[in-house]
């Protein structure tokens, strides 16, 4: 939220409060977040409860478009690890589910607004995003990941070893058209990249 990263699953003490730094390791390939809330999820079950309690800690405003319009971007990275029984050999990997917050016009309120303020700070997240995949259509050598933080938290699930499955949701209303059609022209330019094949990792046995 507004280039802070909060964890949306602390304790009520805490909730808002604690504001959190990412680390890149760079030999493992992967971005964490020291001091945020790693819970196992043994169940379908246990997985609703964990996203329900984060989904209700999220920012949210009543805005021109939606009223229950995310202020802040969600991000939940799940680290998933596969063995077969028969064979015994083992696959790590990681998902990252991504909500990003809602895109709108820009129209100047009084400085003090807030809302302003956050709308500031959306638009300019998800440009970033759009020049990470800008970039890696045209492939350039420097990808601008440190733009933002939610570039850089995706780091590694955005390039050429990540799958990625973007669904937009739009509004099919008249006076939404504008960002309609902003977020229609961003998942063409979704659609439209393409990035080097990833390569299948060795099977490891136990």
């Amino acid at each position: 939220y507004d280039e802070t990263v909060y964890d949306l699953l602390a304790s009520t003490d805490e909730l808002g409060k604690k504001k959190l730094d990412l680390s890149d390791d760079a030999k493992e390939k992967k971005i964490t977040v020291p001091g945020s809330t790693v819970m196992p999820l043994d169940s379908l079950e246990s997985a609703k409860e964990v996203f329900g309690t984060a989904f209700s800690n999220r920012k949210e405003a009543v805005r021109k478009c939606n009223t229950h319009s995310s202020r802040s971007h969600g991000i939940f990275i799940i680290t998933l690890h596969g063995a077969n029984g028969r064979t015994q050999e083992r696959r790590d990997g990681v998902l990252h589910l991504v909500d990003l917050a809602g895109s709108e016009r820009l129209e100047q309120p009084p400085s003090v607004d807030r809302g302003f303020k956050e709308t500031v700070s959306i638009n300019s997240s998800l440009t970033s995003l759009r020049d990470i995949i800008t970039a890696l259509s045209s492939k350039k050598d420097y990808i601008p990941y440190r733009n933002s933080k939610l570039t850089r938290l995706l780091r590694y699930a955005i390039g050429a070893n990540a799958k990625i499955l973007m669904i937009v949701t739009i509004s099919p209303l008249q006076q939404h058209r504008i960002e309609t059609l902003d977020s229609l022209r961003f998942a063409a330019t979704v659609y439209d990249t393409q990035v080097v094949p990833a390569k299948r990792k060795e099977l490891k046995r136990v």
